[in-house]
């Protein structure tokens, strides 16, 4: 039988840790797991930004219980989503942790939070581990510090991507702590959109590789300057007639070096035999009155609902209200007489699939387009996942409960660490995302170990709207992603784009 110990020996840990005999594992760990616990044993601050789907999780568990045996307390951070998964999958590795480990899960509201922390404090019985999400960490970090918690674990660390943030900053405060903390930072999607998002982590993880963001900036962004036809005024006064906006990005093997300096990258590919996903673009023509609607709303930037007036005052509000126009558009009419092809589409890849026998994950960029979209599919029972849904009630429904053969989420709700790969092998983007990081976290809710199928993944492309423009400008980034992390394989590689 494999043990913790077997783990920990094979990682390189001379001395044997006392417990660690007694827990077993039912599966041995694969050679990059090993090879990422012996780093993570060996530095302070490791980053794991592998693929989803590469075993980090294991690898940070298993440090997680070394600190633990050298008298440390861990905080484990996460998405709401993920804390009641990344405990089941602790005590279900590493069986028989749960006579040396108290995990809690961090959820109670403030005076129940008030009262544990006063009673672990008069009786000294801090849990040695506390998972909780990026929202209450910042409430509790400081306390937490005071209790002695020195190791910090964030999954899905993209989280922290905007380095000017309350999040960042408390996130560093922590792991600066006196007396130092260990710091694993877990996410598959290090460079999440843009390149400036691995400024950040690099920051935290190596932070002398740059001064500061500007200093990051310099080095590897290259600006064009725009000219304005009409001159205008700041709300300073101050007459502006040109601007600058970033046009580029340089120097990437130096970005590469600083990333890495201390984290890893493994690929899917690399550590399983895993078919390729096959991803297509599917494109759809708007009935003639809805494209009408969509144009009327671009064009004139305001429509009347009854009494309401839906205005799009900016660029940014015209493009999300354009882009819902195209999915949803009865939200901006008090009665649609046309059909929605958009929806017409996703019917028509679910009925052309087994759907009593492999369930169906939906991705949609808004909430309103969640909601619409569960009324068309009622029939299905769908669970969903959103900001203002329960999200591990639904997690629950949606892989136990045989009358739910649907999953109609939000990528920031439903894309991240969830494991589906043994009940679905579909997912469809009613909604194209822009976002290469939102794209492969979707895509690898299924696209995982111990599936048996073909990954199918679908993208719906309404011709005539600026949806389309959301895919070209997600393979450009990831184009750029993938020159900085110098992935030999990428989703783009399988990428089937339809035409025009």
């Amino acid at each position: 039988m494999y043990t913790l110990q077997d783990f920990f020996t094979a990682a390189g840990l001379i001395n044997p840790v006392p417990f660690a005999q007694f827990i077993t594992m039912e599966k041995a760990p694969w050679a990059s797991q090993v090879r990422n616990l012996n780093r993570l044993l060996t530095n302070e601050r490791w980053g794991l930004y592998g693929q989803p789907a590469t075993g980090k999780t294991m690898a940070a568990q298993a440090a997680a219980l070394y600190w633990i045996s050298e008298g440390n307390k861990v905080v484990c951070v996460m998405p709401p989503t993920l804390r009641y998964q990344f405990k089941e999958e602790f005590f279900s590795t590493f069986k028989g942790a749960d006579r040396y480990v108290k995990f809690h899960i961090f959820e109670e509201g403030p005076a129940a939070r008030r009262e544990l922390k006063k009673q672990w404090s008069e009786f000294r019985q801090w849990p040695e581990i506390i998972a909780m999400s990026y929202q209450l960490f910042a409430v509790e970090y400081q306390d937490l510090i005071k209790a002695g918690y020195c190791v910090l674990i964030c999954d899905e660390a993209q989280a922290l991507k905007d380095s000017s943030s309350k999040i960042f900053s408390q996130v560093e405060e922590f792991i600066n702590q006196p007396g130092g903390a260990a710091f694993i930072p877990m996410t598959g999607t290090p460079i999440h959109n843009e390149i400036i998002d691995a400024y950040a982590l690099t920051k935290l993880t190596n932070p002398e590789a740059y001064r500061s963001l500007k200093h990051f900036d310099n080095l590897h962004s290259v600006y064009k300057k725009i000219h304005l036809k009409t001159p205008k005024k700041t709300k300073s006064g101050k007459r502006l007639s040109s601007f600058k906006v970033r046009a580029t990005y340089v120097r990437h093997d130096l970005l590469r070096e600083n990333m890495y300096r201390f984290a890893s990258r493994d690929l899917k590919k690399d550590v399983l035999e895993i078919k390729d996903p096959s991803i297509i673009e599917m494109p759809v023509r708007l009935e003639k009155e809805h494209l009408d609607l969509y144009k009327k709303l671009v064009r004139e930037r305001i429509l009347v609902k009854g009494e309401e007036l839906i205005i799009a005052a900016n660029a940014q509000a015209l493009r999300q209200k354009a882009l819902q126009m195209v999915t949803c558009p009865e939200l901006f009419v008090e009665e649609t007489t046309f059909k929605n092809n958009v929806v017409e589409a996703v019917r028509e890849i679910i009925n052309g699939m087994d759907i009593k026998k492999d369930k169906v994950v939906v991705f949609a960029n808004y909430q309103d387009s969640v909601r619409t979209l569960e009324k068309y599919f009622k029939e299905y029972n769908p669970a969903l996942m959103y900001g203002d849904s329960n999200s591990e009630k639904n997690r629950q429904k949606f892989l136990n409960d045989d009358t739910c053969r649907l999953l109609i989420a939000h990528p920031k709700s439903a894309g991240y660490g969830l494991n589906l790969q043994h009940i679905c092998h579909t997912i469809i983007f009613a909604e194209p995302t822009g976002v290469p990081g939102d794209f492969q976290q979707c895509m690898d809710r299924v696209l995982r170990y111990g599936q048996k199928n073909l990954v199918n993944v679908y993208i719906v492309k309404a011709l005539g709207t600026i949806a389309p423009k959301a895919t070209v400008e997600m393979l450009r980034k990831e184009g750029q992603a993938r020159l900085v992390n110098q992935d030999w394989h990428s989703f783009a590689d399988e990428f089937i784009p339809a035409a025009a």
